[in-house]
C-alpha cells in the first residue's frame, strides 16, 4: 500500500452548514479504515446525489491509495452524479465537492489537467460566489490554490488563508454535524501549507490540533508521526 501520508499529500483534493448534506460520520469511520467494501455499501445505501457523490469520492481516493483498482471508475460515477445535477450550479456545497472531484481527476490523470484545471477553478469561484462563508468551499480554494502551480495562478500563501478561514468558520459552528471532519481536513490542509512555507513548528500544531478534532483521523496521525521521527 502507497504511504498514506505521502499520497494524500500530493493527490488528495479531498471534503448554511458546509458539511450538513454529507453523509453521516460512518462514511469517513469507513474511509478512517480504508474500508472500501463498507464504502461502496454505504455508498449504495444513500439516497440523494450528493451523498452518493460524496461517499464516492472517499471510496476512489481509498481504492487508490490501496492500490486495488476502481479509482477511476468511483471518480467517473462522482463526476457523473454532480454534473448531470443542476443543484450543482446552485448549491455551494455541491459545487464545492464537484471542483475537488476535479482536482482529483487530475492526480489520477496528470494529462487531463488541461481539461480539468479550469473546471475545478470554476467550480471554487461558484462556491464560493454562492457562499463565501461555506467552510467547504474556503477549504476547495485553498486545496486549488495549494495544488495548482504558480505558473498557473496557485498561491500557497493564499492556500493558508483560506485553510485558515475554513478552520475559523468551522470553530464558529458552520460545519453542521460532520464538522469534526471538516474541521480536522481543513487543520491538516493547513499544516500542510505552513511546511511548504518553512513553518514547520505551525504545521506539527496544526496537526495536532487536527488529531484532537478527530482522533482517528488517520492523515493528520501518519503526518504527525512522520515529523515527529
Amino acid at each position: 500500500m502507497k504511504a498514506f501520508h505521502t499520497l494524500l499529500f500530493s493527490t488528495a483534493l479531498s471534503t448554511a452548514n458546509a458539511l450538513a448534506a454529507a453523509p453521516d460520520s460512518t462514511v469517513e469511520e469507513a474511509f478512517n479504515r480504508l474500508d472500501t467494501e463498507r464504502l461502496a455499501v454505504l455508498q449504495s445505501e444513500l439516497n440523494d446525489s450528493y451523498g452518493r457523490a460524496y461517499a464516492g469520492y472517499r471510496l476512489a481516493i481509498a481504492r487508490h491509495l490501496r492500490d486495488e483498482g476502481g479509482a477511476g471508475e468511483a471518480l467517473g460515477q462522482v463526476l457523473k452524479l454532480l454534473e448531470v445535477n443542476e443543484a450543482a450550479q446552485t448549491d455551494s456545497n455541491r459545487a464545492a465537492l464537484l471542483a475537488m472531484a476535479y482536482g482529483y481527476k487530475i492526480a489520477l490523470t496528470p494529462l487531463s489537467a488541461v481539461r480539468y484545471g479550469p473546471k475545478s477553478h470554476s467550480m471554487v469561484e461558484r462556491a464560493l460566489a454562492l457562499d463565501a462563508e461555506n467552510p467547504l468551499a474556503q477549504l476547495a480554494r485553498g486545496i486549488s490554490q495549494f495544488n495548482t502551480p504558480g505558473a498557473f495562478g496557485g498561491d500557497k500563501r493564499e492556500a493558508l488563508e483560506a485553510f485558515g478561514r475554513a478552520v475559523s468558520l468551522y470553530h464558529a459552528g458552520r460545519g453542521g454535524t460532520t464538522a469534526d471532519w471538516g474541521l480536522a481536513e481543513a487543520l491538516v490542509w493547513r499544516g500542510l501549507t505552513q511546511r511548504e512555507l518553512d513553518r514547520e513548528r505551525e504545521a506539527t500544531q496544526s496537526w495536532r490540533d487536527a488529531l484532537a478534532a478527530r482522533p482517528d483521523h488517520r492523515w493528520a496521525g501518519a503526518l504527525l508521526e512522520g515529523n515527529e521521527r
